[in-house]
């Protein structure tokens, strides 16, 4: 089963994530950071979702990753055509 059935707001975040705009959001004031949570728990269903301490995958990327370029897919090692 693909984690897209299992958990669609896992593919709805990643798509926050990866997203320079957002990443951007995420990253800026207070006032930004607060639409990019408002963004993340409209997806998660949590109206008062804010990201809270290390055990927070969330909390921890807004920390460490979000000013960060996104790192692209692994290659399969096969040649394109």
């Amino acid at each position: 089963m693909s984690v897209a059935v299992e958990a669609p707001e896992a593919i709805s975040i990643a798509v926050l994530l990866g997203s320079p705009a957002w990443r951007r959001l995420a990253a800026g004031d207070d006032e930004q950071l607060s639409r990019f949570t408002a963004a993340i728990g409209r997806r998660l269903g949590d109206p008062f979702y804010q990201p809270r301490g290390e055990r927070d995958p969330i909390a921890r990327w807004i920390e460490q990753d979000c000013s960060r370029p996104p790192i692209p897919p692994p290659t399969t090692g096969a040649s394109s055509p």
